[in-house]
């Protein structure tokens, strides 16, 4: 399907509202009403309101408590997951230098025999060479 340059883009946006603001508008409202309507004195009102407080706060400093150990607890398993990955990095970083040292020296050896050769061919060359200009010599003398 070709695009043409006066095609025009259009983007939409929706704005939702945070579940978390309905939520805690609907507990204050139910609260005021609970207020409105208990069939107990404001003194009991006021005393089961602390007790719900004290509790609400402890289970919240003990959510807070469990979510930080559950933090520390990724935390550790990162910082050893790190470990475990540089080791193996370490290890093939290792391996991959012995693999080069050892092609480094087989290239060496390699060049040094090759070189050997090819002296030891240009001596039996430069050797026929004698042999032949010495023949040619003695031919030519006599």
């Amino acid at each position: 399907m070709p695009q043409h340059d006066n095609d025009e883009v259009v983007y939409v946006r929706e704005e939702r509202t945070p579940g978390l603001a309905w939520f805690v508008a609907g507990a204050v409202i139910g609260a005021g009403v609970a207020l409105l309507f208990a069939p107990q004195s404001g003194a009991e009102t006021r005393r089961q309101l602390k007790r719900k407080a004290r509790h609400i706060r402890q289970m919240a400093e003990d959510g807070l408590e469990e979510l930080g150990d559950r933090f520390e607890e990724g935390k550790e398993r990162m910082r050893e997951t790190i470990r475990e990955g540089a080791h193996r990095v370490r290890e093939r970083v290792q391996d991959a230098r012995e693999r080069a040292e050892e092609t480094v020296e087989g290239v060496r050896s390699a060049g040094h025999t090759a070189r050997e050769e090819l002296e030891h061919r240009l001596s039996e060359a430069r050797s026929r060479r004698r042999t032949a200009a010495v023949a040619d010599d003695e031919g030519t003398t006599a």
